[in-house]
């Protein structure tokens, strides 16, 4: 409880704690908690609480550099807007599929045609997609992304194609949207196969005038995107089955990239090891994982039904549970395990 303080008093909190967040080379952080209702947390137990959300906050930015906000064509810019990225993401694979992949997304990356991402959850779309954004003409332009599954169909509406000021309760200023801000760039649709009917009929309204009305607004705005969507599910299936409008299919997917699942390409695993060890040391502060002989034989045993996101997150967790020393294949916690020798060699495998 907060005694004293003219704004604790204005704004009638009746709980405050702040605790620094631990982000190593940055200037200091602070998490501030407040409520304007009772807690049943004082003292110790609630410093001790935030505490460990603000240490999960600090690995969590210290993961990757302050976000930047793109900008709207105009000069508008939203500073609740996503962010922008604009380098190229490096892929690369040993295996046929991935050789492949990376063979068609240098043909395709030149066009400003739009092109549908395919793969499974967790095999790299973005990536894919920033590849092409990277590589393509609009390179210097923004990236946006989003998430079409994230949001409800009405907060979709707004969050693509902008909103004026008093459209609905909390517009209290003009929004220009996702299309606006991805102007003389990429926009990525994320899942976009998730959208509900009403939703595809407007996103293929802005994708054939090249325009868009803000909600609530009365007139309608130019715009010049790339757009690149992608799915985990079977498109081409929906429209047979009246689920996903057959004009806005052919729209996204004039040109086609699909992504193979981490199964089909074996040969990849471990310079994705190597990858995401080094990315993972960053993040865990424990330094890259060294793997022995039996753990590397579980990785290459398991289907990974997860995909490279699933790869990731064995990894963290090994790595934690591990530190400072090579990861057996018992630190894998993966769902079934080969059966392995009782005492097998140590071979560092990745380093």
């Amino acid at each position: 409880p907060v005694q004293g303080g003219e704004s604790v008093r204005s704004l009638r909190l009746r709980f405050v704690v702040a605790v620094p967040v631990p982000l190593p080379g940055r200037r200091r952080t602070v998490l501030v908690l407040d409520s304007r209702l009772s807690c049943r947390l004082v003292g110790s137990r609630a410093r001790e609480l935030a505490r460990s959300f603000a240490g999960l906050l600090g690995l969590t930015l210290a993961a990757g550099p302050a976000p930047r906000r793109p900008t709207a064509s105009g000069g508008d810019r939203d500073p609740d807007g996503p962010a922008a990225e604009t380098e190229t993401v490096e892929l690369s694979g040993r295996s046929a599929a991935s050789r492949d992949l990376l063979d068609w997304i240098r043909r395709v990356a030149p066009s400003e045609l739009p092109v549908l991402v395919r793969g499974e959850t967790g095999t790299g779309k973005e990536a894919v997609a920033r590849t092409l954004h990277g590589s393509g003409p609009r390179r210097n332009g923004p990236f946006v992304a989003v998430n079409c599954t994230a949001l409800s169909e009405s907060l979709l509406e707004a969050e693509l194609f902008g909103s004026q000021r008093g459209a609905y309760t909390g517009a209290d200023r003009d929004r220009p949207g996702l299309f606006r801000l991805a102007h003389g760039g990429t926009l990525f649709l994320d899942e976009v196969g998730d959208t509900s009917p009403a939703m595809q009929a407007k996103l293929l309204r802005a994708l054939q005038e090249r325009r868009v009305r803000p909600v609530g607004g009365e007139r309608e705005i130019l715009v010049d995107v790339r757009v690149l969507a992608a799915t985990h599910r079977d498109l081409a299936g929906m429209v047979r089955t009246g689920l996903f409008r057959a004009d806005l299919y052919h729209r996204l997917a004039v040109l086609e990239v699909r992504v193979p699942p981490l199964r089909e390409r074996r040969r990849d695993l471990l310079p994705l090891v190597r990858d995401l060890g080094t990315r993972l040391a960053r993040e865990t502060g424990c330094g890259p994982p060294r793997l022995a002989a039996c753990a590397w034989r579980a990785l290459r045993g398991y289907s990974w039904p997860g995909n490279v996101r699933e790869l990731h997150s064995v990894l963290a967790r090994a790595l934690l549970r591990a530190p400072g020393r090579t990861i057996l294949a018992t630190d894998l916690d993966l769902p079934a395990l080969p059966s392995l020798p009782a005492a097998e060699p140590v071979e560092e495998v990745v380093d």
